[in-house]
């Protein structure tokens, strides 16, 4: 079973944004029913329409599976130093050798920006996008959705993937 906590990583790592109170409990609750750790969870996401049509030709490419991942987790877009080629490269070649599934390097992808061995400002900026990702699940139910247009939905829609990108290192970005 996984936490609260779990389930907002994984939406930010995949979606970038934070999680619904009603969609966060479903998870939480069919990871529970299922027995399903990160990975398992992680895979039926990925498993989804919906998901398959968010991710689109992102799904098709390793690198840019990859580079989605860094993006949604601490806003990394450019690759230019030494190690953060050498990061992109490590989680590609994992991918490109068979080593894992998509599913797998999620998993793994998350609990890397967790291990305490990776602490400072990317960790700092993912903890705090977990924070309020929490915090909408705690307050916002679920979107209001029904009766709007598509471009309606979407616009609601990326007000809270402007919520998270308004997440900073810094603490007071939580407040």
């Amino acid at each position: 079973m996984i936490s609260k906590s779990e389930v907002s990583e994984l939406f930010i790592v995949l979606f970038g944004r934070p999680t619904e109170g009603e969609g966060n409990t479903y998870w939480v609750n069919e990871s529970s029913a299922n027995g399903w750790g990160m990975i398992e969870t992680s895979n039926a996401i990925l498993n989804l329409d919906i998901t398959k049509s968010f991710l689109g030709e992102t799904l098709n490419n390793n690198e840019s599976f990859v580079k989605h991942l860094f993006k949604n987790a601490v806003n990394l877009t450019e690759f230019v130093s030494d190690e953060q080629k050498a990061g992109l490269k490590y989680w590609v070649d994992l991918l490109d050798n068979g080593t894992v599934s998509k599913a797998d390097l999620v998993g793994h992808f998350v609990n890397a920006a967790k291990d305490p061995s990776n602490a400072g400002a990317n960790q700092d900026l993912f903890n705090n996008k977990v924070i309020v990702s929490n915090y909408v699940a705690d307050t916002i139910a679920k979107l209001p959705l029904d009766g709007l247009t598509p471009d309606q939905q979407n616009a609601l829609i990326q007000k809270t993937v402007d919520i998270i990108n308004n997440v900073t290192s810094n603490s007071s970005s939580v407040e």
